[in-house]
């Protein structure tokens, strides 16, 4: 599986689930789930997850220790419907590409996102993982969404 995407709908307007994406990641990115969710070696500990919201902007995780790790960047912006960014586990050769749209209708915004480029990687296993983890992060995202839906 050298691609995997998953959608989910969510109570709130595309302007809403898209700045909580980008920009309230770090209020609601899960560290762990089915899988660990950061890049944290110990002893290390993950602080903040977070993107520089702009084209080229870098998405990357910060530690306890002030080190960072730079997952990838932004490679396309078009709030509040659709970024693309880059997405590198440091035991890959390649960066991946995560593009996340998010389509409104009538006060429902369905985000999708779709994680390519395992395949070039020689790891097209691990795309299943992937979409186990796609389905959480989406569910988390979702459920920060409606707590604070009444908020700002």
């Amino acid at each position: 599986m050298s691609h995997v995407q998953e959608s989910l709908a969510i109570e709130a307007s595309k302007e809403k689930v898209f700045d909580a994406y980008v920009g309230q990641i770090n209020q609601w990115w899960p560290r762990l789930g089915t899988y660990r969710y950061s890049f944290a070696q110990e002893p290390r500990r993950p602080q903040t997850i977070q993107f520089e919201p702009r084209l080229n902007g870098r998405f990357y995780e910060t530690f306890d220790d002030g080190s960072e790790y730079e997952i990838g960047w932004i490679i396309e912006w078009n709030p509040p419907d659709q970024l693309a960014y880059t997405w590198r586990d440091p035991r890959w050769p390649f960066h991946t590409t995560v593009t996340v749209t998010f389509i409104e209708i009538d006060d429902v915004t369905t985000v999708t996102v779709h994680h390519a480029g395992f395949g070039k990687n020689g790891v097209p296993e691990v795309g299943e993982g992937y979409g186990t983890g796609l389905i959480e992060i989406l569910s988390a995202c979702a459920q920060w969404v409606l707590s604070n839906r009444k908020s700002g």
